[in-house]
């Protein structure tokens, strides 16, 4: 029996179809569309479309992923990577001691809480804002925050 000739379709991709996707192109643009979320935050706007290109592209990859994959296979390793990148941004004498870190999660916490809309959102939000008051000063002592 001959082997069929597999031939390039308009617009297609040309060859055999490549082995399944397990979501690396995706979780590369969820990633990119995440930090581009983080730096929209404190500009208050989109200006370039960032946030809106990124998300096409995740949609655009989504539908390519194995359908096996779990889904958290590609958010985990996502949550992850971008963590552990904010965990090494910090000064490297602090580094030991994780308070300019925890200074960064608490802030990005509250940032999430005070979006949030779900009933006890504002509960939590309270709680991390006193976490991050309290943090702030033992990171910066004989200086007070203003509350």
């Amino acid at each position: 029996m001959e082997k069929p000739k597999l031939t390039a379709i308009e617009g297609g991709r040309r060859g055999p179809p490549g082995p399944p996707d397990h979501g690396g192109p995706t979780r590369h643009h969820l990633a990119k569309l995440i930090i581009e979320v983080l730096r929209a935050l404190p500009r208050g706007d989109d200006r370039r479309a960032r946030l809106w290109t990124e998300l096409d592209e995740v949609c655009q990859h989504f539908p390519l992923i194995d359908p096996t994959t779990p889904i958290g296979a590609i958010t985990g390793p996502v949550a992850r990577e971008l963590h552990d990148k904010i965990a090494r941004c910090g000064d490297p004498v602090l580094a030991g001691a994780g308070e300019l870190e925890h200074i960064v999660f608490l802030a990005l916490r509250l940032a999430a809480e005070a979006c949030a809309k779900d009933p006890a959102a504002e509960g939590r939000a309270s709680t991390v804002r006193r976490h991050l008051v309290s943090a702030i000063e033992r990171f910066s002592p004989g200086r007070r925050t203003r509350r």
